[in-house]
């Protein structure tokens, strides 16, 4: 049949023999020439032959008898395959080499590479600088305190706080926060009297340490007492005219908000008749000038504040005249 015959035909074909190029003269100073034979210049030869294969092949220039006959039987897919995977295997051969020998000239250059990055690092270490430190500070106890300060340096230090020379760990009652642009904050959420003392900020890095010291005095809260009347009033017996002083004395932390009244309801002062004093000691006083038989009652003074509440009361008589005492004939 035809296809036998095409099969004979293409078996036929003697091999053709490869043609010996002759090595090119040497020439002195020619970077081409220096090349030829290396390793280099056999990547470029085979890189060339690539590009004139693909080159042929898209021009549609004739191809050799090789390749015609690879594409007869192979197809053109399985001889374009063909062709490039042999010369790509001559490509990894020469790489394998290359890359054994550039190896071990980076095993050569390992301990200087080391050596120049360790002066790099070296000489991007700055010691610790405090660029803001905070003032002493007074707060009052049971309140909330924040410290604010500033520290540069590279690497980033690590900072410690010691009162009174002993080391602050962070816990529920105390936190140590970094802001940005090295901003760092020493919180204590509350304050009580043995935060009180000298406080000393260390930062530390591999490159050296910085400290600042500063004072925290803490005003001590008095403890809460509930009002009570220490001494009390009296009860007064007086003229229409006469001035009556309602006296009594309160002791309370803190210092109560006081209340008088005149049987039950509210008093209120007659600035032309009454006045009402008191002084640091708690003393109290409800001064009454010219009295009226209507000043006459029960007064009452209330003392309230957040420990508890207390009262004290007495009564005021008024009269027109004293009673006349009967003597026997």
């Amino acid at each position: 049949s035809g296809r036998q015959c095409m099969v004979q035909h293409i078996s036929l074909p003697k091999p053709i023999l490869k043609k010996t190029i002759a090595p090119r003269p040497s020439s002195a100073r020619s970077t081409d020439e220096d090349i030829q034979g290396s390793k280099d210049a056999l990547i470029q030869d085979l890189e060339k032959k690539l590009r004139s294969k693909e080159a042929r092949r898209r021009t549609g220039q004739k191809l050799s008898y090789e390749e015609r006959m690879a594409r007869r039987l192979l197809g053109p897919d399985g001889a374009t395959y063909m062709f490039d995977q042999e010369l790509c295997d001559s490509l990894d051969q020469v790489s394998s080499q290359r890359e054994g020998q550039s190896s071990q000239g980076r095993h050569h250059s390992g301990a200087d590479e080391k050596k120049n990055e360790g002066s790099a690092i070296q000489e991007k270490c700055y010691a610790p600088r405090f660029l803001q430190i905070p003032p002493d500070l007074t707060v009052e106890e049971g309140r909330f305190c924040r410290i604010d300060f500033k520290v540069g340096g590279l690497p980033t230090p690590d900072v410690t706080w010691y009162l009174d020379g002993k080391a602050i760990r962070p816990d529920d009652y105390h936190k140590m926060l970094v802001c940005e642009k090295a901003m760092h904050s020493f919180i204590i959420e509350i304050v009580t009297v043995h935060h009180a003392g000298v406080y000393e900020c260390v930062a530390q890095n591999r490159a050296g340490e910085s400290r600042f010291s500063m004072r925290l005095d803490v005003i001590a809260q008095e403890a809460l007492r509930p009002p009570t009347f220490v001494q009390k009033m009296l009860n007064s017996r007086a003229l229409e005219g006469d001035t009556v002083r309602l006296e009594c004395k309160v002791d309370a932390s803190p210092p109560p908000q006081l209340f008088w009244k005149k049987d039950k309801d509210m008093l209120r002062i007659d600035p032309q008749r009454m006045s009402l004093y008191q002084d640091g000691s708690g003393r109290q006083c409800l001064l009454i000038e010219r009295v009226v038989k209507s000043d006459a009652g029960w007064y009452t003074l209330s003392a309230i504040n957040e420990a508890g509440m207390s009262t004290c009361n007495a009564r005021l008589d008024i009269s027109s005249e004293y009673p006349e005492t009967s003597s026997s004939l």
